[in-house]
């Protein structure tokens, strides 16, 4: 029974390095494709920007309504063009920090719907790849602690035993 129990160990073990590995290895992918969404948000915004900042074409327009509008689209594209500053500037390491402290929900989710998959084959994914690897281990040993005490406690009654 104690080589059962050792070899679910090793099977669980291991079923949480691939996941965690699987994982890890998308989210430079992930993030590539977000901060090119997020450029042609940055785009679009600045083309909204200079529209709503054109006298001529709002000529009938309220000063105060068509300024109030060129200030929040001047802030969105300062937003925008921050935030993809952040994340094309970012090292391997600090890429995380930065894609999560500037995150967007509705960016995130509409590149998450068009996301596609790729093989990492550069250093970044072969870092988060074997990140991923460690997390995974280190989460599954996470998962066994509160289990630990049953198989321990079978150990100590055996042992009394003799």
């Amino acid at each position: 029974m104690n080589w059962f129990v050792r070899k679910l160990d090793s099977l669980g073990g291991a079923i949480f390095a691939g996941v965690f590995f699987a994982a890890a290895s998308q989210f430079a992918e992930f993030v590539q494709q977000y901060t090119q969404r997020l450029g042609g948000h940055l785009d679009e915004a600045r083309r909204y920007a200079s529209g709503v900042a054109d006298t001529d074409r709002h000529q009938a327009m309220n000063p105060t309504t068509r300024e109030s509008l060129v200030n929040e689209a001047s802030n969105r594209v300062s937003e925008i063009e921050q935030a993809h500053q952040a994340i094309s500037d970012a090292d391997i390491f600090s890429l995380p920090w930065e894609f999560f402290r500037h995150f967007d929900y509705g960016v995130a989710s509409r590149t998450w719907e068009q996301f596609s998959p790729a093989v990492p084959v550069d250093l970044e994914g072969g870092v988060y790849a074997g990140i991923g690897i460690l997390l995974g281990l280190f989460v599954y040993e996470l998962v066994k602690l509160p289990f630990l005490p049953l198989t321990r406690g079978k150990k100590g009654k055996v042992e009394r035993a003799r």
